[in-house]
């Protein structure tokens, strides 16, 4: 299964999740689906980091692309989206991977969880442990699905919906090592026309 397999898989996991939120909100199932879809987005994350020759440029694609989705907030109310969350990841793990020291990558990574918290960005500091713990285990299946389950357990509880998260690592262990066909601006697109789209949907439906 190619990254370009598993990104489509995490965006049609994303519909079944935004659906249920936006337009189905007491069909519990489609959330529970949707829990698969953050950490299929954190692999890729992760997965980037591994196969990107400029680390810095790819952290700040991700964390401008952040600033422009969220400049409408200017003017209406809108959450803080989770491209905030997907580059806080990014950078956690170019910081784990630096060659500071033990005490200033805990305080740096600490940091990032702070104000990912204090933004309010979806899944905020839960979201950014995730895909910090996706490239500390990569390759290592069993112990990345126990990581996600531990940190889905601390932020939400033993009986949360969230814990299903925990199953992704299954699909990420079908990953072949291959790209395939770029997608790189798709989602990047996608993402908040999508979200515009299922909002308005809901109002008239």
């Amino acid at each position: 299964m190619s990254a370009y397999i598993i990104k489509w898989l995490a965006v049609i996991l994303m519909i079944i999740d935004h659906v249920g939120f936006f337009l189905f909100p007491q069909q519990i199932i489609l959330r529970m689906i949707g829990r698969l879809s953050f950490p299929l987005f954190a692999f890729l994350i992760a997965n980037g980091y591994q196969h990107t020759s400029d680390k810095k440029k790819f952290f700040f694609r991700l964390f401008a692309f952040a600033n422009i989705l969220q400049l409408p907030s200017l003017f209406m109310y809108l959450p803080v989206n989770v491209f905030y969350t997907l580059s806080f990841g990014l950078l956690s793990i170019i910081i784990f991977e630096s060659k500071y020291s033990e005490v200033l990558k805990f305080a740096c990574i600490g940091g990032i969880l702070m104000i990912a918290y204090t933004l309010g960005a979806d899944y905020g500091p839960y979201g950014v442990l995730v895909i910090l713990v996706i490239h500390l285990f990569r390759n290592q299946y069993i112990y990345m699905a126990l990581g996600i389950w531990g940190l889905s357990t601390l932020f939400y509880g033993y009986t949360h919906i969230q814990n299903l998260a925990a199953l992704t690592p299954i699909i990420m262990s079908l990953y072949n090592n291959k790209k395939g066909p770029s997608m790189k601006y798709f989602f990047y697109l996608f993402y908040p026309i999508h979200m515009i789209f299922l909002d308005w949907l809901s109002g008239v439906l």
